[in-house]
């Protein structure tokens, strides 16, 4: 029985364009990639806790253990640019933005502005004060960045409703505000403190 002719070559090109110095001087540290076509379009953005791990995984990438998508993107890059960040957490908030401000043709996920959030905390005089952005806010306590809307928002009503009730000593959910029995949690509240009787 005769095989049918593959369309395109086993091998991994990443290599020979990039050279084997570029793999061999890559640093483990966290940061962003880039990978651009031959033409210098960006093609794909991506963030990694070691990017030396995280880039050999393109070149050590095969047809038959890969998916087709990444064995696409590596067959399209002609360079690869990368940028050492001070922390996986910063590399991430990097990486957000560079997806949603040029929409790279691999990147699916994250083109959103609310694909990443931010829980931020201050203390006023008589209240706890939490807000829930898209971006860092300027509070006392910022804590993220957490993936989701839904998810983000009715976590953050849960531990708003567990102190409200800590607080007041409320004994029913019938006695919280209606306001934190919705379904999704307002985009911020102030929580009222020291109100207990002495």
């Amino acid at each position: 029985m005769k095989r049918q002719q593959r369309l395109f070559e086993h091998y991994n090109p990443i290599e020979n364009r990039l050279g084997k110095s570029f793999f061999e001087e890559l640093p483990r540290k966290p940061g962003v990639y880039k990978m651009y076509s031959g033409s210098g379009g960006l093609l794909y953005v991506g963030k990694a806790k070691d990017l030396r791990n995280r880039l050999l995984t393109y070149r050590r990438a095969k047809m038959g253990t890969t998916s087709r998508k990444k064995i696409r993107l590596i067959r399209m890059t002609h360079n690869i640019n990368i940028q050492i960040c001070e922390s996986e957490r910063e590399a991430l908030l990097l990486e957000n933005e560079l997806i949603r401000k040029h929409q790279p043709e691999f990147n699916h996920a994250k083109k959103r502005p609310e694909t990443y959030y931010f829980i931020g905390l201050n203390r006023e005089e008589k209240s706890l004060r939490f807000s829930l952005k898209m971006y860092q806010p300027k509070m006392n306590y910022v804590y993220g960045a957490f993936k989701g809307h839904r998810l983000v928002r009715k976590s953050m009503g849960g531990i708003i409703r567990m102190l409200y009730i800590l607080e007041h000593d409320v004994a029913s959910a019938f006695d919280l505000p209606s306001i934190l029995t919705q379904k999704l949690t307002p985009m911020q509240y102030d929580l009222p403190i020291d109100q207990k009787e002495k």
